[in-house]
């Protein structure tokens, strides 16, 4: 693994996310090959996708972790912005290109089966590493919400870097150790911290280790199989009352489940089966049965 300073700002001033504490932590995870920490950066993948923009080959992108005190362009989905004070969030991107270890010996579709595999254990690994760190009973609220009860605690992108088509920027973020003051108002879901949950300060250093270690574990030893089996235990839409807004079609119905293609099953109001990969879903209820 190597380091590297932004060469205009140093590394980060928040000793609690320095890049030799962050080396230090990460040093085990094989997953993690470069690290690259800034204290003010536009986005953490758009950097990542200027990054592979100069690299020869998608595997020089792979394991690549660029971490931010403070983003000025930062989003979500939709284009949506995610702001974050300094210092208080969790903010990250990390490159992938090679396969995971079950994929290495399958030809066919494997990039889409990744990119399946992808849209499930990004959410996972960030569900499980919080959970044991804080033992918070958060969720995923499908697709890519983190939440406790009806509240966002962490966000993720996964976007394809156009320079190869078979790398990946997996962005994340995570609030931390914010005060209510210091969270987003108008949100399309209301939002809250770490602290503001537990009344506690915590380690973003820690918490980026675990969330990396998780992902490290998937990348190695996991598979789809057990991946749609524990989303479906963490997803927090499965079993509910949904509407689902796609632009140009409005859906309502059951949400039965994920399928292996890492797609929302709703079953329609006419007994239809849908399979989603995005819209705005909006949560109505707890279905009474399934």
């Amino acid at each position: 693994m190597s380091w590297n300073f932004d060469e205009e700002v140093g590394p980060v001033a928040d000793l609690s996310l320095d890049t030799f504490a962050i080396a230090q932590a990460l040093e085990t995870v094989d997953l993690v090959r470069r690290i690259f920490a800034f204290e003010e950066i536009d986005s953490t993948s758009r950097w990542l996708a200027r990054f592979a923009d100069k690299c020869a080959s998608s595997a020089s992108v792979h394991g690549v972790l660029v971490v931010a005190d403070y983003q000025t362009a930062g989003k979500g989905r939709h284009e949506r912005p995610w702001l974050a004070p300094r210092g208080k969030a969790l903010l990250f991107s990390l490159g992938l290109s090679e396969r995971p270890k079950f994929l290495q010996n399958i030809v066919a579709e494997s990039q889409s089966v990744m990119e399946h595999y992808l849209s499930l254990i990004v959410p996972l690994a960030v569900v499980e590493a919080v959970r044991e760190e804080t033992n918070l009973d958060i969720a995923v609220k499908f697709p890519n919400d983190v939440v406790i009860r009806d509240r966002k605690l962490a966000g993720i992108l996964i976007e394809k870097l156009s320079r190869f088509g078979d790398a990946y920027a997996v962005g994340i973020g995570l609030n931390v150790n914010q005060d209510r003051s210091e969270l987003p108002e108008k949100t399309h879901l209301p939002a809250t911290s770490l602290t503001i949950e537990t009344g506690k300060t915590w380690a973003r250093t820690v918490l980026l280790e675990r969330i990396c270690k998780r992902l490290d574990w998937w990348w190695s030893r996991g598979n789809l199989s057990l991946a749609v089996r524990k989303m479906n235990e963490v997803c927090r839409t499965v079993g509910r009352e949904v509407r689902v807004d796609l632009g140009d079609e409005l859906i309502e119905g059951t949400a039965m489940g994920i399928s292996e293609q890492g797609a929302l099953v709703v079953r329609t109001l006419s007994g239809t089966l849908r399979e989603l990969y995005s819209g705005d879903i909006v949560e109505l209820s707890n279905a009474s049965t399934l």
